[in-house]
């Protein structure tokens, strides 16, 4: 009984000198950033944004030609320029800078033809023409995250801004001659303002701040409002009937952020 009694405090002992360094190791914490400035590049999928039957086209004779007519956004590369900063753990604000491209590619298909070899050639100029572009998106924003000191933080942000795009997407002109030096209009630019409005929504995941930088990775859609052609002119040179709506735009980057800030974990 004596031996016994002296047993039992022992034991009690030995398991709180084994549950303390791991009740340490659970309560350690990684850095908390609260300023944050980074880069991301990646890749951003292209939009149909519009389609026309029958357009007509004149001919050197009695006939008309009929033109049906596509554009779509295409596919390219993006860069975003970010900087946020978190007045609290689980919230902050976000400005952003992001290059979307909003390149163009055309198609265009004879429905009725006269046999007019002026016209097939404006049409198989038209087909297959791409159409670079420069579109540069600035906007301003929040983030949550709601676990901002573990290991893999995930995260939402929301953006609103606009879009400086200074290339038409209703204008459509194809280049004929020997020298591609004649411009065959069939609808002219349209005069609206190169300023369009955008937002993105996005999900993503970022390491932990320690030593001083992080890692993300970010599923960002992004929608511009563009004018779309909704219907065909009279005749080829005439500025179709129009519209504004909203073109989807998705994307997948890869970035690194730079910490300058950030809150200490708790390392007991």
């Amino acid at each position: 009984m004596h031996r016994s009694a002296h047993r039992v405090p022992l034991a009690v002992l030995s398991a709180l000198l084994l549950v303390a360094p791991q009740r340490s190791v659970a309560q350690a914490t990684h850095d908390q950033s609260r300023l944050v400035v980074g880069i991301a590049g990646g890749y951003v999928g292209g939009s149909d944004l519009w389609s026309v039957a029958g357009q007509p086209i004149l001919t050197n004779t009695s006939a008309t030609d009929l033109f049906r007519l596509t554009r779509r956004l295409r596919s390219n590369v993006t860069v975003v320029g970010q900087a946020t900063w978190y007045p609290a753990a689980n919230y902050g604000f976000t400005a952003e800078m992001a290059y979307i491209g909003l390149g163009t590619a055309d198609s265009c298909s004879l429905q009725a033809a006269s046999g007019d070899p002026l016209n097939r050639k404006a049409c198989a100029a038209i087909n297959g023409n791409n159409r670079p572009a420069s579109a540069v998106s600035v906007g301003t924003g929040m983030v949550f995250r709601p676990a901002s000191r573990a290991f893999f933080q995930p995260y939402a942000r929301g953006v609103a801004g606009i879009a400086l795009a200074p290339r038409s997407t209703v204008g459509m002109i194809g280049t004929i001659g020997v020298n591609a030096d004649t411009a065959f209009t069939v609808y002219p630019k349209d005069e609206g303002s190169d300023a369009k409005l955008t937002g993105t929504l996005a999900i993503g995941i970022a390491t932990h701040a320690n030593p001083g930088y992080q890692f993300r990775v970010e599923f960002r859609n992004s929608w511009v409002r563009l004018p779309i052609v909704t219907g065909t002119s009279a005749y080829q040179g005439l500025l179709p009937p129009t519209r504004t709506t909203w073109k989807s735009l998705p994307s997948l980057v890869f970035a690194m952020d730079i910490v300058l800030e950030k809150q200490r974990g708790r390392r007991y």
